[in-house]
């Protein structure tokens, strides 16, 4: 799996909200290697597999 280029703005927020548990109800495995936590808010629910 290949990673992806963030902007270290758009890291610190994604930080942020997953340290103010903002994305809880979401798998461990769906914050990796994704790029923006945006991707993760607009992923279809199920579609990382791991």
């Amino acid at each position: 799996m290949t990673g992806k280029l963030v902007e270290l703005d758009d890291v610190l927020e994604g930080c942020e909200r997953i340290l103010n548990d903002e994305f809880f109800e979401i798998p461990e495995r769906s914050l990796y290697i994704i790029g923006s936590i945006n991707e993760v808010v607009k992923a279809p629910e199920g579609s990382k597999k791991l």
